[in-house]
């Protein structure tokens, strides 16, 4: 074990549970269930186990569902109260136990904050606050009975699976902790006023549940240190919530986070977040307690050694991360065997995590094309290459270098051509955006990979034809990218704007590259969605420019609302002095003036004057000549990534990595 880490990889018993070590798996939203029946898909098990075998203490399942009225749409989640998903969750704790670990499960209804638009039911809540969707009904005494029931037989159902402990989920703005809160809560009943009735419903789910388990199971709650909303739960209630809890001696732990579902863009924090916002809440809580243990995931955890700073500390008995597993699975294998510097590090872009499950979608991670791909993909799946080849590869962005990475791997002579001075490729610009130096790190991890391997690396080299037919390989892989159209091209106008060729319209490259300074008066297109526009508009605007931005679209930066980075982007370009003119687009670009029209209603025009540089983030054209000219000079010759079509990271390293395995 690497000499670092005191606390790390202790034991800990949680209530009847032994658990080799202090690190754990939070539950987080996967998506790997069938939609139409809320049953494991077959992507689960092996989800799970991938992390159990690389030697995780103590895995938390995903929520599942007790009772037929809870909805999450447009998420489908876990049905328990459905006994066809019996033996399906046997094979994963089956799986998970194999290796040694520990697996929770965790009890929601969804109350307050369901929806109503597939199963017919009414949302319910202890009172009817509206979510963004629905009025919930306020429920009866006859409901919440039956919803205490229904935790304690979901309980049952649980220890029938083989789990090792329950976790009740009192967070996130669901039942639980609707009750416990005064912003949700307010009953004028024996469950709503003062904190003893808002914590009746607990409390009675809690005996009812520990009547069905005994002490067989570890117990605990999920409970919300810090709401976050006007006149919610404040550390304070919640610390006298866990100190009474303690004295109940009912539970065998807490697992304490912040923030309800009205501000996830805090609670599962992007890039923009500072690191560890969790422990704000969970920290003091664990001062107040005496011998209960608690769990937290501190939030935008990266690195072992941060994991061990929080034990050593006495903020946690136990440390979990959900998103740095999902991108590494042997994040603790390598810390343990003194390799952290090969851990594959999340960079919180939350695009294939959270940005997949909020369009209903399943789970993946844009730097770890293995994840929810275990059976075929997962550690140990990669094997050598039966005929050994000489591999080109062109390009050193993601795509290329995944490539080159995966083809080494599998024992081909690969040998990378840039034509830059360094390797990283387009993330080496999207790194220069305010906020997101982080994404640096996709390619870092891969660079630093390379460097270990025995690829052959040059850069500043351009390919040409005549050093394709010179070096002969056996196999070409072309990975050139994408830039930036120059011409405006988009999908509200798909012609070259008027105007485009005039020396202070400008690419994002042109600026982030410093091949151009723009002018004291800016006007930045939207037209991709996402984080380049605004940031460039930011980064413009901390250098004292005037910036104005367009977009389209009802706001700027449509794809970052799934990715819970749009309300940390609105708040940074209103800090910035950043105008925004959403719903518009360019008509004509004439010198210093602008014409802008209204995309709902085309006759209404907008000029803009004074503007000494427009930047078009519109869309980005694919950089591949060379395939055509290597025809007939290559056998076997591959285009990857956006030299394919433009499309983001993750699609890239899956091409990358898909082109390595099958060479």
């Amino acid at each position: 074990m690497a000499e670092p880490y005191r606390y790390l990889f202790n034991p800990i018993d949680i209530g009847p549970v032994h658990v080799k070590n202090r690190f754990y798996l939070s539950s987080h939203y996967t998506v790997y269930v069938d939609r139409d029946t809320g049953l494991p898909n077959d992507q689960m098990a092996p989800y799970y186990e991938e992390r159990a075998k690389s030697g995780v203490g103590l895995l938390c399942q995903s929520v599942a569902d007790i009772h037929p009225t809870v909805e999450y749409a447009p998420v489908p989640t876990m049905r328990l109260y459905d006994r066809r998903a019996l033996p399906l969750l046997k094979d994963i704790t089956t799986r998970v136990h194999r290796h040694g670990a520990k697996m929770f499960i965790q009890l929601w209804h969804t109350g307050q904050a369901s929806s109503c638009f597939d199963t017919g039911h009414p949302a319910i809540a202890p009172s009817p606050v509206p979510n963004a969707s629905t009025i919930p009904k306020e429920m009866t005494g006859a409901e919440i009975e039956e919803m205490i029931q229904a935790f304690a037989d979901g309980a049952a159902v649980a220890e029938e699976a083989g789990y090792d402990g329950i976790v009740l989920h009192g967070t996130h703005g669901y039942l639980i902790e609707n009750f416990l809160s005064p912003f949700f809560n307010k009953r004028g009943d024996e469950y709503g006023g003062s904190l003893d009735n808002r914590m009746r419903f607990l409390v009675q789910v809690i005996e009812r549940v520990r009547g069905v388990i005994g002490k067989r199971l570890a117990l605990g709650l999920r409970l919300v240190g810090e709401e976050l909303l006007p006149g919610g739960l404040g550390v304070e209630e919640t610390t006298t919530i866990a100190q009474r809890l303690e004295a109940a001696g009912q539970l065998d732990f807490l697992d304490v986070d912040v923030g309800s579902y009205h501000n996830y863009h805090i609670g599962i924090g992007p890039m923009y977040v500072a690191p560890h916002y969790n422990l704000l809440a969970a920290a003091p809580i664990k001062a107040a307690l005496e011998k209960l243990p608690l769990l937290c995931t501190p939030g935008r955890l990266a690195t072992p050694q941060e994991a061990e700073r929080v034990l050593a500390d006495g903020q946690a008995d136990m440390v979990g991360v959900a998103r740095a597993l999902i991108a590494d699975p042997e994040w603790l294998l390598k810390a343990q065997q003194g390799r952290a510097e090969d851990i594959r590090a999340c960079t919180y872009t939350n695009q294939y995590c959270l940005g997949r499950l909020f369009r209903g979608r399943p789970i993946g991670c844009i730097q770890n094309p293995a994840t929810g791909r275990e059976r075929e993909w997962g550690v140990g799946t990669l094997t050598r290459a039966t005929t050994k080849k000489r591999v080109m590869v062109v390009g050193g962005g993601p795509s290329g270098l995944e490539a080159a990475r995966v083809a080494a791997l599998r024992g081909h002579t690969v040998a990378l051509y840039e034509k830059a001075d360094e390797l990283g490729g387009q993330v080496n610009l999207a790194a220069k955006l305010p906020g997101r130096d982080e994404i640096a790190e996709v390619t870092g991890w891969l660079s630093r990979q390379i460097a270990k391997s025995d690829v052959e690396i040059h850069l500043g080299c351009e390919v040409t034809p005549e050093l394709v037919e010179k070096t002969a390989p056996d196999v070409l892989v072309i990975a050139t990218g994408a830039e930036f159209s120059r011409s405006g091209f988009s999908g509200v106008v798909p012609e070259a704007l008027p105007g485009w060729n005039q020396p202070h319209v400008l690419t994002p490259e042109q600026v982030l590259r410093a091949e151009k300074r723009p002018g004291q008066t800016v006007l930045v297109v939207d037209e991709e969605y996402n984080q380049v526009a605004p940031g460039l508009a930011e980064l413009l605007a901390r250098q004292g420019k005037k910036v104005t931005l367009v977009t389209s679209q009802p706001s700027i930066g449509r794809d970052l609302l799934v990715t819970m980075a749009l309300p940390h982007v609105l708040a940074r370009l209103a800090e910035s002095g950043v105008e925004i003119i959403p719903g518009h687009y360019v008509k004509t670009i004439a010198g210093a003036s602008v014409e802008l029209f209204n995309v709902c209603a085309p006759q209404l025009e907008t000029r803009l004057a004074g503007i000494e540089t427009v930047v078009l983030v519109a869309t980005r054209e694919t950089r591949d000549g060379l395939s055509a000219q290597a025809k007939g000079k290559v056998e076997e010759v591959h285009v990857i990534g956006d030299c394919v079509t433009p499309r983001d990271i993750g699609a890239a390293i899956f091409e990358g990595h898909r082109l390595g395995r099958s060479l």
